[in-house]
């Protein structure tokens, strides 16, 4: 089912509404997935593919990975804005698409990158991928941070059951 709701919440298969990454004072997914405490020891949420310090202009591949033994479906919702100054909080770089297991929202002026109905499904037994790119903005110095939040699910199209997880990388321009 698709966006099946109950009176207890909501399962979001085909993405999640934005802003629900965990930054800028937003919720995370553990706003419907409500069970399980936030970063279940059992599995984990890695981002890689955020430089250190990177190039303004330059694309970067993000890479992101979901695990959880019990998971059978997964999700997630990130995005990228700066983390002081003038644009605290405004977006930061722009994303582009790798597949179709990612979409972007472009309802409000932050982009929201989640997971598609496609991109839903694990890769192998309770462990699911997702790749972006992501291009640095050309002017500014100000740090950039990257929140994302992720949802390792049990399948049942309820909001039941499930692990949410949260993260934070941050990244400063080259020289700065």
């Amino acid at each position: 089912m698709v966006g099946l709701f109950t009176n207890t919440g909501a399962a979001f298969v085909d993405g999640p509404p934005p802003a629900l990454t965990g930054g800028f004072g937003e919720e995370t997914c553990r706003k419907c997935h409500f069970d399980y405490d936030l970063n279940d020891n059992a599995g984990s949420l890695t981002v890689s593919g955020v430089p250190e310090e990177y190039v303004p202009g330059e694309q970067y591949t993000i890479a992101i990975r979901l695990t959880h033994p019990r998971m059978e479906r997964g999700g997630f919702e990130l995005a990228a804005r700066f983390a002081s100054g003038e644009n605290a909080g405004r977006q930061a770089g722009s994303f582009e698409l790798s597949d179709d297991r990612s979409t972007i929202d472009r309802t409000t002026s932050i982009q929201y990158v989640h997971h598609t109905r496609a991109g839903a499904a694990t890769s192998s037994k309770g462990s699911i991928t997702w790749a972006v790119r992501w291009r640095a903005p050309e002017t500014g110095n100000a740090q950039i941070v990257f929140n994302i939040s992720a949802n390792a699910a049990n399948f049942d199209d309820s909001p039941l059951g499930d692990y949410p997880y949260a993260a934070e990388i941050r990244t400063r321009m080259a020289g700065f």
